[in-house]
Order: C-alpha cells, then sequence, then structure tokens
C-alpha cells in the first residue's frame, strides 16, 4: 500500500472509498463482442486478453496498471478476503449478483476449465483493491486465484478462490539425477 491507501485504511470513516477490480480469465472467454445488460442501457465489456473485467461500482473505472488502459464494468460483485488459518490454505469468496446475463458465460468457462488437461485451463480470478480517487494505483492484489466449484442461482454466481496448489503440484520423475545436478552425486 502507499501512504494514501495506509491513510484510508486507518481512518474510521473514509471519505475516499475501496472498489475491488475484478478479471475474470479463461481462454473460452471470447475477446471482443460481449455485452452485458444493465438497466436503461448496455455495456460493451473489456474482454481484451479473454478477461471480463468487473468492478463494484456504479459507474465504470477505467485504469491503466502497466498494461495500457483497460475498463472494468460495474457488476454486484462482492469479495471477501478471508485470513489464513492453520487447517487450510489462504482463499478468498467472490459472490456476482444480478448476473443472469454473465452466468453462461461464465458457466462455459468454468465447464471448460474442468474438462481434462485441468491445469492447462482453469478459471482465474484477478483481484485488485484501489481507492476510488486514484484507481491507476493498486493498494492490494490477489492475482491467479483458482474459481473452483462454483454454484450458479437463476441471477448469482458464487464460489471460494483458491492459490495453486505447490505442495501437491506433479513432480518430474528424474528431478535430481547425475546429469542434472552433479554436485549431488559426487
Amino acid at each position: 500500500m502507499d501512504e494514501t491507501g495506509t491513510r484510508e485504511a486507518l481512518r474510521e470513516r473514509s471519505a475516499a472509498g475501496w472498489i475491488d477490480l475484478v478479471d475474470f480469465e479463461h481462454p473460452s472467454i471470447p475477446e471482443a463482442n460481449v455485452t452485458y445488460p444493465a438497466p436503461g442501457s448496455t455495456y460493451v465489456l473489456d474482454t481484451r486478453e479473454h478477461r471480463l473485467r468487473l468492478v463494484n461500482h456504479a459507474t465504470p473505472i477505467t485504469a491503466d496498471h502497466g498494461i495500457g488502459t483497460r475498463t472494468w464494468s460495474p457488476a454486484a460483485v462482492d469479495i471477501a478476503l478471508l485470513e489464513q488459518t492453520a487447517d487450510r490454505p489462504p482463499r478468498a469468496m467472490v459472490r456476482l449478483r444480478n448476473a443472469s446475463a454473465l452466468i453462461q458465460l461464465l458457466r462455459e468457462a468454468s465447464i471448460a476449465a474442468s474438462a481434462p488437461p485441468f491445469s492447462q485451463s482453469e478459471l482465474k480470478v484477478h483481484v485488485k483493491r484501489v481507492l476510488r480517487i486514484s484507481p491507476n494505483v493498486v493498494q492490494r492484489a490477489v492475482n491467479g486465484s483458482l474459481l473452483r466449484e462454483p454454484s450458479y442461482d437463476f441471477a448469482t454466481i458464487e464460489g471460494d478462490l483458491f492459490g495453486e496448489e505447490l505442495l501437491n503440484a506433479a513432480q518430474p520423475r528424474y528431478l535430481y539425477t547425475p546429469a542434472t545436478t552433479p554436485g549431488l552425486f559426487g
């Protein structure tokens, strides 16, 4: 966090306001022509790099985080960043309300993510917490979380976000051999 973010986080009441920029990333998300109906208007979503960009704010937010200017469209998205406990890895929860138009798109992405090979196409969620007064400065980020087993209702998508599993990841069979690491076998 920068100085402004720290100051706003420590205030009892903050006038600046925090917003969450949420990206859903999957190769099956089309790169263009995705619209999201809202009351009275239709937003054309910025889905470059196969990312669906949403923000928990009433108006679209445009920001530049080093990859060029991107636009996050307004949606009723809730992010709960949970603490790490001794009996489970750190995780977070995402809930997308009033999302009947986006359910089909995200359901197809999660079905494609559950098809083999799993690690090639998992549905990833990137969350950036920024101040409303300075959306170009990321105060906190949770990048590359995996959305696993999302539940779908008529107009709600909800699921837990998990970090990549490092301890259970498959290892090459001959990771340490005399040819690859001669110092261990000398």
